[in-house]
């Protein structure tokens, strides 16, 4: 649906109705019981964008099947439905439409907990709101572990499930509990659904512990799914940035070329994936400022001058 929504914004209608056809597919297969309910936006979405075509017929259709499935589920609105189900949709639209929605969703996902305090989907929702709404809280002394009870609670009601695993994992490596954190990650990796977002935050996790040979192997088998992946990208340079700097503080001063080479390695490593982040998304403030410290490295100083003037014409741009 989201993505109909974005190609409907580009103009690109009939393959907005392509991607509708494919989340009705979605909601058949993964809610079978519960198909006209949760189809309600999906067919709403048909009808806007059928209008946009001038098919008018087609739209007034899809309005009809919204208005006799609230009418069947004896909702009180022509065209909309008050349940907990509805709440977690949108839920889950805010999460992925970025953070300043994050309260809104969390807040959705508290509604539908209310309705359902043990649904595993809803747990699920508001755990990941709220371990996102800690990242962005994390300077406020006190609040880094709100998240904590959430996920645990996720956990008990959705154990197999890899992705709340690594969150956890991450949130009680935070807090000082690292040992019972990596007992998650090892699960979650052994875990045969594990996917490409597993492996970048189980990396994260290693190399936040300072195990980056296994943080790094991690990264790297993301790579191969997502070749073009910045943040995966961005991860891998400062891998290779945090071993440049143990290198350089492991070696006596003054240091052997040997020990001169394999930092001066590492850090054309980082260089390298931290340009490849920007040049495919050059709005990466953080990899710019990455890329600077490390052309400062390097000595190139103009380089580090028009890197960080660069990042900082993104910073004013988004005042």
């Amino acid at each position: 649906n989201l993505l109909a929504y974005v190609k409907h914004l580009k103009g690109q209608n009939e393959k907005a109705l392509e991607s509708l056809k494919e989340a009705e597919d979605l909601i058949q297969r993964d809610h079978a019981n519960q198909s006209d309910m949760r189809s309600l936006v999906t067919w709403g979405n048909y009808a806007w964008v059928c209008y946009h075509l001038g098919r008018l017929a087609e739209a007034q259709t899809y309005l009809n099947k919204v208005e006799s499935t609230c009418e069947k589920l004896a909702s009180p609105f022509r065209y909309r439905m008050e349940c907990p189900e509805m709440d977690c949709e949108e839920g889950w639209a805010l999460l992925k439409c970025g953070g300043k929605y994050y309260e809104r969703a969390k807040a959705c996902f508290e509604k539908a907990l209310e309705a359902d305090p043990e649904n595993a989907e809803f747990s699920t929702g508001y755990a990941i709101a709220t371990y996102r709404l800690d990242g962005f809280s994390a300077t406020v002394k006190g609040t880094e572990g709100f998240s904590l009870y959430p996920l645990r609670q996720a956990i008990r009601l959705s154990p197999e499930d890899a992705y709340i695993k690594v969150l956890l994992a991450l949130k009680l490596q935070e807090v000082g509990q690292e040992v019972e954190g990596e007992k998650y990650i090892e699960e979650a990796l052994t875990n045969k659904s594990s996917q490409t977002y597993v492996f970048r935050y189980a990396a994260k996790f290693y190399q936040k512990k300072g195990s980056l040979d296994k943080a790094l192997q991690l990264l790297k088998m993301a790579l191969q799914a997502k070749p073009d992946s910045v943040f995966l990208h961005h991860q891998i340079g400062c891998c290779y940035r945090q071993y440049m700097i143990e290198i350089k503080k492991a070696a006596k001063v003054p240091r052997s070329r040997e020990v001169e080479e394999n930092a001066d390695g590492m850090m054309r490593l980082a260089i390298f994936h931290f340009e490849f982040a920007i040049q495919k998304k050059p709005t990466f403030a953080m990899a710019y400022m990455d890329l600077a410290n490390m052309y400062s490295e390097q000595g190139e100083h103009q380089k580090v001058e028009d890197t960080y003037q660069k990042a900082l014409s993104l910073h004013d741009g988004n005042k």
